[in-house]
């Protein structure tokens, strides 16, 4: 809501602001394995190449799984 109300506030007649609220969450993955492989990599800054491709791959697909995202990219058309 106050993402909502923040964008209420910042819009305008002439440039209307519209509020996108995406969530990318481990949980939204639908592979339990994948699921559980991800959220037990440590929250550091030392992550092994393969660990970091693996997140990077697993927050594409969570974001083009994403109805909210897909709504964003639509309204840039």
């Amino acid at each position: 809501d106050s993402i909502r109300d923040s964008a209420r506030e910042l819009s305008t007649k002439e440039k209307p602001v519209e509020a996108y609220l995406i969530s990318v969450m481990f949980d939204n993955l639908e592979d339990e394995e994948e699921r559980k492989d991800l959220k037990s990599i440590p929250s550091n800054f030392s992550l092994s190449d393969e660990q970091v491709d693996r997140l990077r791959a697993a927050g594409r697909r969570l974001l083009r799984e994403s109805m909210e995202f897909q709504r964003l990219l639509k309204s840039f058309d």
